[in-house]
């Protein structure tokens, strides 16, 4: 990625969406306009955070779900997060919270290197 983080980050808070998931995903604008939606910045900050973890929003949202509650999602629990997600783009707390620490905690060590 040619910018950092946090300048990332800020740019999907300042409403550059589109711009922001074209640094992330190193996608030309025809791709992500097929791609993509118009979408919420939580949804952002998940594509954000799992991009981080080299993961799939998936598997962090199955990481997440384990870490906040401590135990692992039911196959009925995951279907429905998961569908909700991705469909509806709504973000469980959960989730959002686990995606903020990841960026916050990528920002600062992007800043110490």
């Amino acid at each position: 990625m040619s910018m950092g983080i946090l300048k990332i980050f800020n740019s999907l808070l300042a409403g550059n969406l589109t711009v922001g998931l074209r640094r992330i995903f190193e996608l030309p604008q025809a791709a992500l306009d097929t791609l993509y939606r118009p979408c919420n910045p939580e949804f952002a900050e998940i594509l954000l955070a799992a991009r981080l973890l080299k993961t799939s929003e998936f598997q962090f949202l199955q990481s997440a779900f384990s870490q906040w509650h401590g135990r692992e999602m039911t196959e009925a629990e995951l279907n429905q997060h998961f569908r909700s997600f991705i469909i509806d783009q709504k973000i469980p707390w959960w989730a959002l919270q686990t995606a903020r620490k990841i960026i916050h905690e990528g920002a600062r060590e992007k800043d110490a290197a």
